[in-house]
């Protein structure tokens, strides 16, 4: 499903293709395929090593060079230069399936070099972390309407622009489209009200911090 729901929210950028590819990509990738693409990518140039912990520098060098020392030097890869164009109208995609019922949606945002980047992380936290946030309060605790629900930023990624999102997980008995997040019914920022159906999944325009506003995104369940 989280598949689908990136595959619509996307038209151009790689972000809308799993991490690994399609199964239909992989079954027919070469073994030089995968030597070519490891030694383009996979070089000195193009590695970001963190080390965390109660640590010295005296002893993690010598480590960290007996390990990637070895690596041969090779030129950077050129950078990735896809822009996802605008997104101008809701998206939606319904996956029928005899699986538990599962609602995703989500919204543009910019990447993690935005100056609001701090503010979404603080709309997550303030919107979804945890039990006594307001999506959890509303859906699960206040209207008993889903057993989950929790929000994310930077997803799939936050290199590039990635999308906010939120997901619930319905309770027995209770139509999908009202899980639908309701913060933006009287926003400003969107003209763009959803109404999912239990048919349908939407991507739609959400409220912005500031201006460099959130754009329309995607919303995906699966129906029984």
């Amino acid at each position: 499903m989280v598949e689908q729901f990136l595959a619509t929210a996307y038209v151009a950028h790689p972000y809308r293709r799993p991490g690994v590819g399609w199964e239909s990509e992989i079954s027919q990738v070469s073994a030089t395929e995968a030597t070519t693409f490891h030694e383009k990518y996979y070089v000195p140039a193009n590695i970001v090593i963190a080390v965390v912990g109660d640590l010295k520098a005296s002893k993690t060098m010598p480590v960290l060079e007996r390990y990637f020392a070895p690596i041969p030097a090779a030129p950077r890869p050129e950078p990735m230069t896809t822009v996802e164009p605008p997104q101008v109208s809701e998206k939606s995609v319904t996956i029928r399936e005899a699986t538990q019922p599962f609602y995703i949606e989500g919204y543009h945002r910019p990447d993690y070099l935005d100056p609001d980047d701090s503010a979404y992380d603080a709309i997550s936290d303030i919107f979804s972390n945890g039990r006594t946030a307001r999506l959890y309060r509303s859906l699960v605790r206040d209207q008993s309407i889903a057993a989950e629900a929790q929000g994310f930023s930077g997803f799939p990624g936050d290199k590039y622009p990635g999308l906010f999102a939120v997901y619930a997980v319905p309770s027995p008995a209770t139509r999908l489209k009202r899980c639908a997040l309701p913060s933006t019914k009287n926003s400003t920022a969107s003209k763009t009200k959803t109404s999912p159906t239990p048919n349908s999944n939407a991507t739609r325009p959400a409220p912005a911090p500031t201006s460099s506003a959130a754009s329309p995104t995607t919303k995906a369940w699966p129906i029984n």
